[in-house]
């Protein structure tokens, strides 16, 4: 009988995998914001730019991303941008508060609505540290000897906070492009910030999410790793980041 059961569950997600394509090609505007996923009863929404990136970064630090970590296929129903019901396959993990829907090979990721949304912001990020680490830097990540000493939370450290989010939600227009060619990896302080992403039980995680980079002329730089584009940052900033 269990043999038979085995065998009867492996056909399933045979079948479930074989018409994912099949369905989901269907699916015209995945990942759009006015979309919408329930799966089991839960509604999920489509994750941010900044969110895809997050957890993707998070862990892929333990394993291949956020695709390894979704191995169940499932059935669910798909709401459009326009207010099309259909039937979907999706990807999901008994404990994960997202899912993954694939059309054309390509993974979008959805996250539960009641959760809260991982940003940058005076509600959710409660501490940042930097490192000596550079994406440019072909050695890879050396940057840990510095984690502990440039470690600053919100509670110890509520002026160092300010000022970064202060910079950060109002970052202005990006440099000139050749700023970031010419300069990045000067002196670098790479961030992590550290987001509290659920009251309730205190869940933390911490991903970087840009780095510093000074021109040899007192001007210092911040190179967002999400939008791939670099600012110009302030004197008092500048004097907490290069301390």
């Amino acid at each position: 009988i269990c043999i038979i059961g085995v065998i009867a569950a492996a056909v399933i997600a045979f079948l479930l995998t074989d018409n994912a394509y099949r369905i989901n090609k269907s699916v015209k505007d995945a990942g759009e914001e006015n979309t919408k996923i329930v799966f089991n009863e839960t509604e999920y929404r489509p994750m941010t730019e900044f969110e895809n990136y997050y957890f993707n970064y998070y862990y892929g630090s333990y394993g291949a991303g956020l695709k390894s970590e979704l191995k169940d296929s499932k059935y669910a129903s798909y709401t459009s941008s326009n207010g099309e019901e259909s039937r979907v396959v999706v990807n999901c993990a008994r404990f994960a508060d997202f899912i993954a829907l694939t059309v054309n090979s390509k993974q979008y990721y959805y996250r539960d609505s009641s959760a809260v949304k991982a940003d940058v912001n005076e509600e959710s990020l409660s501490a940042i540290a930097f490192d000596y680490t550079s994406i440019s830097d072909v050695r890879g990540d050396r940057g840990f000897s510095s984690f502990i000493d440039n470690y600053y939370t919100k509670r110890d450290n509520p002026k160092v906070i300010e000022a970064f989010l202060s910079f950060y939600e109002n970052k202005g227009e990006p440099v000139d492009k050749s700023i970031t060619d010419l300069y990045m990896g000067s002196n670098p302080r790479r961030l992590t910030a550290t987001l509290l992403l659920d009251k309730n039980d205190q869940t933390e995680l911490s991903a970087p999410i840009g780095e510093f980079f000074t021109d040899g002329k007192d001007n210092v730089y911040y190179y967002d790793y999400i939008d791939t584009q670099a600012y110009s940052v302030g004197k008092e900033l500048g004097e907490y980041v290069y301390k």
